[in-house]
């Protein structure tokens, strides 16, 4: 259990629960993990803000 919560944290975005590299002093960028069939949604919305 403490391996995981070494290299693991949890985000919430908007009521969803996301699973994330943990932050550092060193980068504040989010890294999150997404399983394969939630790309294609995730790649679209970043593509239509932009």
């Amino acid at each position: 259990m403490h391996w995981l919560l070494k290299h693991y944290d949890v985000l919430s975005v908007k009521g969803l629960e996301k699973l994330i590299v943990p932050l550092s002093n060193e980068t504040l960028d989010v890294m999150y993990y997404v399983h394969d069939d939630e790309l294609f949604n995730i790649l679209q919305d970043i593509h239509t803000s932009t």
